[in-house]
């Protein structure tokens, strides 16, 4: 788990020039609209991507990603709101 807490940190700089370089690109022209950057009036449809790890003593990570997962289901379902997921992951795909 820490050399994997450590890849992590190691990819926030990464991760936050690629955000930068996305919102930059969103507000470069003005007249262009991308239909995955505007904002609907109404949510009909979501997608979530699952990732779950495989090995190692992350089983707690696992079970809290999933109850989260669950539970912002349950609100969406509530919502009349159609989900569809994509799993990655031995822990996600088997749930």
């Amino acid at each position: 788990m820490k050399k994997a807490q450590e890849r992590m940190r190691a990819g926030r700089p990464y991760a936050r020039r690629i955000l930068s370089i996305a919102m930059h690109a969103a507000r470069a022209n003005a007249e262009y609209k991308h239909p995955l950057l505007t904002r609907r009036p109404e949510i009909r449809r979501v997608g979530a991507v699952v990732i779950t790890t495989d090995k190692g003593l992350c089983g707690g990570l696992n079970t809290n990603l999933l109850r989260v997962m669950l539970n912002q289901h349950k609100e969406w379902i509530a919502k009349g709101i159609e989900v569809e997921y994509c799993a990655i992951g031995t822990r996600a795909s088997a749930s």
